[in-house]
């Protein structure tokens, strides 16, 4: 392959194709039309001599070499994009800005859905969600592979900066027809400690749920369930004698339409803070510091 003659442009199409898993959607997200974007991947297939993607039953699926080389492009066009877009100026009506955070599942409906309300008339301005890793969300941060992270708990790396996004109270929900409870006006200490509950199973999830405080009662709860979705809890409460702890925002967010029941926590219950992390080398960028205080001004009133 002759570098000279490669046109730079291609490694963005791939990239999106790559991220997307489709030439529409990677069309959709360059701002190009499809057939666009299938004459860039020719171009690249034949600089690079290789199919790089090819038709699956997910999709445009990767070929080895794509799997190879699609980390290093990655960075590569993060870093390009960062340096050139690193000056004083930024306008979110008018600039064009791809934003990656790892946010929660639990958090989506109280930053993630007021975020693109807010930038709903911004056309330049999009986002790129990225899967909750644990323990591997620190690394994500400090490679840059993401601009934003949202976590309970803290950050705890000197390179990372951080800062208080919003606080979750923890409740319990059940059914609203519930044999045991649907009736009640107050949830005891000996109803959460008979109950069934449905939990989340992984642990960065769970530490956004209530679990110290009911071993430093002295008893455990009864766990019947544990799922992988916090949606899974909310849908299997609705539907069956199963409780579970869950923020408060959220319960209260979909207790009508969900036909659930929220109790206060009836022991002691801290509320999890939960803190926005970054790259300390973003911290003067004029988008990022845009990002982070849109953030904070969304989360203000759930602190």
């Amino acid at each position: 392959m002759n570098f000279r003659t490669l046109d730079l442009n291609l490694l963005r199409v791939f990239n999106a194709i790559h991220d997307e898993g489709s030439t529409t959607q990677a069309a959709a997200r360059l701002g190009l039309t499809q057939p666009a974007v299938s004459n860039a991947l020719n171009r690249l297939r034949q600089h690079l001599g290789d199919p790089l993607f090819e038709r699956g039953p997910g999709g445009m699926e990767p070929t080895p070499v794509a799997r190879r080389i699609a980390p290093a492009l990655a960075d590569a066009l993060r870093l390009l994009e960062r340096s050139l877009g690193a000056d004083d100026e930024f306008d979110p009506a008018t600039s064009v800005r791809e934003f990656r955070m790892m946010v929660p599942e639990a958090l989506e409906p109280m930053l993630v859905h007021p975020l693109l309300k807010h930038t709903s008339a911004m056309p330049g301005i999009t986002f790129h969600l990225l899967p909750v890793q644990s323990p591997g969300y620190k690394d994500m941060v400090l490679s840059r592979e993401t601009d934003i992270a949202i976590f309970p708990g803290h950050f705890n790396d000197e390179s990372i900066r951080s800062t208080h996004v919003c606080t979750l109270p923890i409740c319990i929900i059940a059914r609203d027809g519930h044999p045991q409870y649907g009736s009640l006006e107050h949830f005891t200490a000996q109803d959460f400690f008979e109950a069934g509950f449905v939990v989340l199973g992984d642990e960065i999830r769970r530490s956004i749920q209530f679990h110290q405080e009911a071993k430093a009662a002295g008893r455990e709860r009864r766990i019947v369930l544990k799922s992988t979705r916090l949606w899974s809890i909310l849908h299997t409460v609705a539907s069956t004698d199963l409780v579970a702890a869950v923020p408060r925002y959220l319960a209260e967010h979909y207790a009508g339409r969900l036909g659930l029941k929220v109790f206060d926590m009836p022991i002691p219950a801290t509320p999890e803070l939960c803190h926005m992390g970054w790259h300390q080398e973003l911290t003067a960028d004029a988008s990022h510091i845009w990002l982070r205080e849109t953030i904070k001004e969304i989360g203000a009133s759930y602190r």
